[in-house]
This record gives C-alpha cells, sequence and structure tokens, in this order.
C-alpha cells in the first residue's frame, strides 16, 4: 500500500487491481485488435460465471454482488456447471 493512501485501505487496492485490469484488457486490444473479457471471483467458478455474464469484451467482478449474483441465472443453465 502507498504511503498517502495508508488510511484508504481496501478500497485502494481495490481501485488498483480494477486499473490494472482495464490496463490489460486495453493492451491486449491494442496489441492484438481482440477484444477479452475477464471474470473475478472467489472461485474458477464463479469467476466463469462472472466473465459470461459480461461477454463480449467486459469485465466483471462477481464478488461485488454478494448474494444475489448467481440468483437471476436461469435453473436448467446452472445445473450444467455441476458437472
Amino acid at each position: 500500500m502507498c504511503r498517502p493512501c495508508a488510511g484508504a485501505g481496501r478500497r485502494h487496492l481495490v481501485a488498483r487491481i480494477a486499473a490494472a485490469w482495464r490496463e490489460l484488457k486495453r493492451r491486449i486490444q491494442l496489441e492484438r485488435q481482440l477484444t477479452a473479457t475477464i471474470g473475478i471471483g472467489a472461485n474458477k467458478l464463479l469467476a466463469k460465471i462472472a466473465s459470461d455474464h459480461q461477454k463480449p469484451d467486459g469485465l466483471a467482478d462477481s464478488r461485488v454482488r454478494k448474494g444475489d449474483f448467481l440468483e437471476p441465472i436461469p435453473c436448467g443453465l446452472s445445473s450444467a456447471w455441476a458437472g
């Protein structure tokens, strides 16, 4: 954590990480002329679900929506992830 922002703590860290995600997407677009979708979650499954909600060319964080993140997903679709 940088000294001037030591009091901001977690909010500052989250903002810096989000900026890094946006920069990664920008560089992929600039250097490869491709879109990229980034999904962030507590585990691989939640990250995948988050990225599916923002395709194409999105950035989604399932942790932001807390409990209601999975609610709008149809039962038939979510059962496909059960294996």
